[in-house]
C-alpha cells in the first residue's frame, strides 16, 4: 500500500475517529486504526468494540491496499509535522514507512484482517434531521446520564422516536432530563433504544451547530449516524430503561 496525503487533509480526520480508539483494551489491535486506500480516497477507521467511527480524506493513492498502524503513535508524528506537510505512506511487509520532509518514521503494523469492523445497521427507524438539533438533544439529556453505575441500563441515554418526534432521556437516579423535538416526517411506528454513554459523548463532539443533516438509522442492537462524511457505528445498551414518567 502506497499514497500521499496532505496533513491538513490528514489530521482532521484521524482527531474525528480518534475517539473510538480504546487504549487500555485486552486487544492491541483496538488500539491500531485501520486504514483503506479507494479512488482519491483514505479511509480511516476506529473501534473499541462497541462504536466504531469512520472518515474519509482526500490521498494521492499510488498503490491501493489495507493494513492497520497504531492510532496514538499516528496521531502524534502528524500533529508535530508542519501545518503545510505532505505525507507519504509505504507499506512492506509488517512496517509502515511515514516520510515527510527530511522525516522518516517507521511504524509496526497489524494484520488488516483481524481487525473488528462493525457493520453498518440497517433498520426498519430511518429519520433525517439537522445536525444541530441531534447535538442540542444529546447535550441537554446527556448531562443527567450515570456513568459507570451498577444499573447498567442508565449508563446511556434513551431515544424514543414516534409520531410525536424524537425524545432524548437520561438519569442517573438522582435527576432526569427529557429533551423532545418536532420531526418534519412522521413515523407510523415507535421505537426507542439506550445509547452507551461513549457513543453519546463521541457524537456530542462530532456533531456541528449547523443546519447540515445527520442520517439515523436503528435496529434492536445497533445505531447509525451518517454525516459531513462521517459514520458512527454503535451498539446499543441491552436492557430495560425505567418508567421515567
Amino acid at each position: 500500500m502506497k499514497f500521499e496525503i496532505d496533513r491538513k487533509d490528514f489530521l482532521p480526520a484521524l482527531a474525528q475517529v480518534g475517539g473510538a480508539v480504546e487504549r487500555r483494551h485486552t486487544l492491541p489491535i483496538l488500539a491500531n486504526l485501520l486504514l483503506k486506500t479507494g479512488q482519491d480516497t483514505l479511509e480511516i477507521v476506529g473501534s473499541d468494540l462497541e462504536i466504531q467511527i469512520g472518515s474519509r480524506a482526500a490521498a494521492l493513492i499510488i498503490e491501493e491496499g489495507v493494513t492497520t498502524v497504531p492510532a496514538k503513535k499516528l496521531f502524534d508524528i502528524c500533529r508535530n509535522l508542519p501545518e503545510d506537510a505532505r505525507i507519504a505512506f509505504a507499506q512492506t511487509g509488517d512496517r509502515t514507512t511515514l516520510t515527510s520532509g527530511r522525516g522518516r518514521f517507521l511504524l509496526s503494523t497489524l494484520p488488516a484482517a483481524d481487525y473488528p469492523v462493525l457493520e453498518q445497521p440497517v433498520g426498519d427507524v430511518r429519520i433525517s434531521l439537522p445536525q444541530r438539533d441531534l447535538k442540542i438533544l444529546f447535550e441537554k439529556a446527556g448531562l443527567a446520564m450515570a456513568h459507570q453505575d451498577v444499573r447498567y441500563y442508565l449508563n446511556g441515554l434513551l431515544i424514543e422516536i414516534g409520531e410525536a418526534g424524537i425524545r432524548c432521556v437520561a438519569t442517573d437516579g438522582h435527576r432526569l432530563a427529557k429533551v423532545d423535538k418536532r420531526l418534519d416526517s412522521r413515523l407510523e411506528t415507535s421505537y426507542s433504544a439506550i445509547v452507551p454513554h461513549k457513543t453519546v459523548v463521541e457524537v456530542r463532539r462530532l456533531l456541528e451547530s449547523s443546519n447540515g443533516s445527520v442520517d439515523l438509522s436503528l435496529t434492536e442492537k445497533a445505531l447509525s449516524l451518517v454525516f459531513d462524511g462521517t459514520q458512527v457505528v454503535s451498539k446499543l445498551v441491552d436492557g430495560k430503561y425505567p418508567d421515567y414518567e
